[in-house]
């Protein structure tokens, strides 16, 4: 067989020039086709994100909400917190519908950068400086709010102590959980962060977590960070009042009742005014067993020792002397 002869000259260069032009445009088409399925397919998802929120947003004015959008003023470096009416969205959501809707003002400044609230449990404390968290996040996303009206800065972190508890597999205590957490958030604070602290330190005994409670109210003031704190250290309502900076709110009640709203002042619980979920009387109707009884009983037993039936006379006589 014959081997073929070819010659270069059956060969024009152009046409590999034109070849390799026409992969390079298709390869190029493939890509613009490629970018704009993605672009596509990104718009789709933005799109549904948008009328999922528009949807939730459109069942709120149907539930009553009033719906804005926050304005993000520049105020040259001064910061502003400007919300009328708020209210936490969270209470149109899960077991929270049926409760009342109380709307607060949410208000802070560069002269006032320290909110301290105490109050009674559940009248609204912890959802009241969620909000404050939440309103600044779905402001700076772009997103509405239910409130009047909504002016603030941007903020560049968001930093939020709530509802933590001990960590078991760490070997963390409630106490080293929430402290150590405070601690960490305000070593991250700067001059333009939100701090959301619900408790900035518990499960220890009160005289500690008071001390180290006015260490962190008194560092969060003198930093001037802009800060929401709740406790139920009513102490640290004093060390915040020694600051300019800072202001004391409490939980509202009218007669005996809570109304949700936050208003200036400190909290000033009494004996008498102090509401127990589970009083004596109803702890002792559910629970089964009366301990006199129990030793009563006990000494009846035949082949009861008698250093024991002793001990048991002892102890009946000191709970039927102290009844």
């Amino acid at each position: 067989m014959q081997d073929a002869d070819f010659d270069d000259a059956d060969f024009d260069d152009a046409d590999y020039d034109d070849e390799e032009d026409s992969i390079s445009e298709y390869s190029h088409l493939f890509h613009q086709i490629e970018w704009y399925h993605q672009s596509f397919y990104n718009l789709v998802v933005i799109l549904d994100y948008f009328m999922s929120y528009a949807k939730g947003f459109r069942k709120l004015r149907e539930m009553g909400a009033s719906i804005v959008f926050p304005e993000i003023v520049n105020n040259k470096g001064v910061r502003l917190c400007d919300i009328r009416e708020a209210v936490n969205p969270l209470l149109y959501a899960g077991t929270n519908i049926p409760n009342p809707k109380i709307p607060n003002d949410i208000l802070s400044s560069e002269f006032s950068t320290l909110r301290l609230i105490t109050g009674e449990n559940e009248y609204g404390k912890s959802f009241y400086i969620m909000a404050r968290g939440i309103f600044q996040a779905f402001g700076q996303a772009g997103l509405p709010v239910i409130a009047k009206s909504a002016r603030m800065t941007l903020v560049d972190k968001i930093l939020a102590n709530i509802g933590l508890t001990h960590d078991v597999l760490h070997a963390k205590s409630t106490y080293k959980v929430i402290n150590s957490t405070t601690y960490e958030l305000a070593k991250l604070a700067r001059g333009r962060s939100l701090m959301i602290l619900d408790e900035p330190t518990s499960g220890t005994y009160d005289l500690k977590a008071v001390v180290q409670g006015k260490a962190y109210i008194e560092g969060i003031a003198e930093a001037g960070n802009e800060a929401w704190v709740v406790t139920h250290h009513l102490e640290l309502a004093e060390t915040a009042k020694r600051y300019p900076n800072a202001e004391v709110l409490t939980t509202e009640t009218r007669d005996g009742k809570p109304t949700y709203r936050i208003v200036s002042g400190i909290f000033q619980p009494t004996e008498a005014t102090v509401h127990l979920d589970y009083p004596k009387e109803m702890l002792r109707a559910s629970m089964s067993g009366d301990y006199a009884t129990r030793l009563r009983k006990l000494m009846e037993k035949e082949g009861i020792s008698a250093e024991h039936r002793e001990r048991l006379e002892n102890m009946l006589g000191r709970i039927e002397i102290k009844s």
